[in-house]
């Protein structure tokens, strides 16, 4: 199908839900050349007119390595590759904070072309979190170099680094459409959600290892998400090991990121046909 034979979802929002979720699913799928083209060309344009390419993947999340570990430096001489960990943690938090805040960015921006050209609105916040995705992983790989370069050597272990970059993403693609449909109504959410995720990711354990916390505020900071998102990362890649965390906590947030991916999506279609009422 090409653009200009798309049907808007102007036509179908006052259909039943279910029947706008198969619509749309179906034309996520005739679209999915639309959305690799999205995603590709996004990560293009982000790193033409610059010295160093998409080297700064690498490079941006090592400079905040750098000033967070200045920040404490005390947890640098007793946690053994502080550094590191913290690299770990800021990877997954820039994936979701960058996945986010591009979706709301770019879905604004894409609806003024699709006033004239015709495609689902749903396919934004897909090829944003796409585009991310293939960006987190490229920087997961950096980092288990940089760690071997320290001496920790890849362990079969650190295979386990997938399904928690999976459960995240699919955590992040939720969130993502939620915050960008309500971004279209609420302009002031883009401001606002910087704040929100900083709070969530000093809440979960970015800067410190979970050992460190407090008895009082384990319970606070194990049932944060991002703590599964960062533990998902640190202790495959630094530690060999699964994360230290009970096993229902990581499966409850798996099933939470299924459902808030299921909310957010929804959420999103429901939203989509008043859009077009919204002045850009």
């Amino acid at each position: 199908m090409s653009v200009a034979e798309y049907t808007p979802p102007q036509r179908i929002r006052d259909a039943k839900l279910s029947g706008r979720v198969s619509t749309d699913l179906s034309d996520l799928v005739r679209f999915r050349h639309l959305i690799w083209y999205m995603a590709t060309s996004s990560l293009a344009v982000e790193s033409r007119g610059t010295k160093l390419g998409r080297s700064w993947w690498v490079i941006e999340p090592l400079l905040l390595m750098c000033v967070y570990t200045v920040l404490v430096r005390i947890f640098h001489r007793t946690v053994p590759h502080f550094p590191l960990l913290v690299l770990a943690s800021i990877l997954a938090f820039e994936f979701f904070g960058r996945s986010v805040g591009r979706s709301m960015t770019m879905l604004q921006t894409a609806q003024v072309a699709m006033v004239h050209v015709g495609f689902p609105r749903s396919v934004v916040p897909l090829a944003v979190t796409l585009s991310e995705t293939i960006r987190f992983a490229v920087s997961v790989m950096a980092l288990i170099a940089i760690s071997a370069a320290f001496g920790i050597l890849p362990h079969p272990a650190t295979a386990l680094v997938v399904p928690f970059m999976v459960i995240n993403m699919l955590f992040t693609l939720g969130a993502s459409y939620f915050f960008a449909a309500t971004g279209m109504f609420f302009r002031d959410m883009s401001k606002i959600t910087g704040y929100l995720f900083f709070i969530l990711f000093q809440l979960g354990c970015g800067m410190f290892p979970l050992a460190l916390v407090p008895p009082h505020a384990r319970s606070i900071v194990i049932f944060n998400p991002f703590t599964t998102f960062f533990e998902g990362i640190r202790a495959p890649v630094l530690y060999g090991t699964a994360p230290d965390l009970p096993f229902a906590v990581m499966s409850g947030v798996a099933v939470l990121s299924v459902l808030v991916l299921l909310g957010g999506y929804v959420y999103f279609l429901r939203r989509e046909g008043s859009f077009s009422k919204v002045v850009l």
